[in-house]
């Protein structure tokens, strides 16, 4: 199915949708990392930007409890036209993120980028999504996924596909084991948002759940199956209508529809960053500064009292902690 501009824009206006700061942070991170290679048709991720943009997040990072990391892939995915760069890069990232994640091993990351895309992918592509069928789909897709791992972990990488394939098949029966397993613990809450979906219920999703649900939502709402042209909203409405909620720059969110669109379409250019960064240097400057910093662009400190520092940018306001080692 080929998705439209306006299209493009409803997915992602769904995922900014949070009142979550981390998650609205994390977003921006990615987005930010973003490079389109027009030689090769895709966007992919600029991992030393990435890298110095995490540099940053450590020391103004929020945290949250029960959080999940599916809605990451997001802008990865929306801004490649074609599903296997979109993949591929989905995966790359994950297998780079793995530990920062705080998985036990690499494979467990990459088969959540890979079930998230599948459940995705499987939506997009069907006439009139349907959930069984969708999840069937996912099944197929886990089957024939065959990651690179050591040979030390090929017995349990396949131990690890058994049990997810039985989590799948109980969730397509809307049956949701929801233990303590921390192995299946975010698959099994990503099969029950998509159950949630298709056949709505309440069950207390946290704000970075919510946004993978809004994303999904968005989707079923383009293919047709729940509303027709006639009865969605204007995209502008939407975004306004919840403006006085959040919490962060919506302004940049707006401008990055725009710039997705721009990079699905290699309208932006290769920009690698080759720079290291140390936001130390921050403690030195005085309020009212105004800098040119590597990872924020243009800013203005607007506090700074030897152990925390507020600086103000085009995409926010960040407190950033020097107190403790983090």
């Amino acid at each position: 199915m080929d998705i439209k501009k306006e299209d493009i824009k409803q997915l992602f206006f769904a995922a900014t949708n949070s009142k979550s700061e981390r998650v609205n942070n994390i977003l921006k991170i990615i987005i930010k990392s973003l490079v389109d290679e027009k030689d090769e048709g895709r966007v992919v991720i600029d991992y030393k930007k990435l890298r110095n943009e995490l540099t940053y997040f450590k020391y103004y990072d929020v945290g949250e409890d029960g959080f999940s990391y599916f809605f990451m892939y997001i802008p990865i995915i929306i801004s490649n036209k074609k599903f296997d760069s979109g993949l591929m890069e989905c995966l790359k990232l994950a297998k780079n993120l793995s530990g920062w994640m705080g998985e036990s091993k690499v494979y467990i990351s990459v088969f959540k980028a890979f079930v998230f895309f599948s459940i995705y992918r499987s939506m997009i592509e069907m006439d009139e999504p349907e959930y069984t069928d969708s999840l069937s789909r996912v099944k197929e897709e886990i089957i024939r996924f065959n990651p690179k791992v050591q040979k030390v972990d090929f017995v349990n990488l396949q131990k690890f596909r058994i049990k997810l394939l039985d989590r799948l098949f109980k969730a397509s029966k809307r049956e949701f084991i929801l233990d303590s397993d921390d192995l299946f613990f975010d698959f099994d809450r990503l099969f029950l948002i998509v159950e949630s979906v298709f056949y709505g219920g309440d069950h207390c999703f946290n704000e970075s759940e919510e946004v993978i649900k809004n994303f999904l939502d968005a989707v079923l709402d383009i293919v047709g199956s729940r509303m027709g042209e006639e009865d969605v909203a204007d995209l502008n409405e939407i975004y306004a209508d919840s403006e006085t909620d959040r919490t962060y720059d919506s302004n940049f969110f707006k401008k990055s529809a725009d710039y997705l669109i721009r990079l699905r379409d290699g309208m932006v250019g290769i920009k690698h960053n080759e720079a290291m960064v140390n936001p130390a240097y921050l403690l030195d400057k005085n309020v009212g500064d105004e800098l040119l910093d590597p990872v924020f662009n243009k800013i203005v400190i607007e506090k700074n009292d030897g152990r925390t520092v507020t600086i103000i940018s085009k995409t926010g306001r960040y407190t950033l902690d020097f107190t403790e080692e983090r």
